[in-house]
């Protein structure tokens, strides 16, 4: 995801609104992190591996201004 993000940066589909966000999730524990969907203001994804990481992230996010912030778990 990270490197992913790295290209999409390079081809120029993404935003510093975006890059922003994405830093933000990785300084606070997320293990992956990009932009999805058409870039330049869209959204972002982020994978944690835990509750606990994922409320983090939640927080930061919302703090360092993401419209929303949506959180899902999958268990196994």
């Amino acid at each position: 995801m990270n490197r992913n993000h790295e290209l999409l940066q390079e081809l120029t589909v993404s935003c510093d609104e975006l890059d922003d966000l994405v830093d933000i999730a990785r300084e606070n524990g997320a293990i992956g992190s990009k932009m999805t969907g058409t870039g330049r203001g869209g959204n972002m994804i982020s994978l944690a591996e835990d509750e606990a990481t994922v409320k983090k992230i939640a927080v930061a996010l919302e703090r360092g201004g993401a419209v929303g912030v949506w959180t899902t778990a999958f268990g196994l």
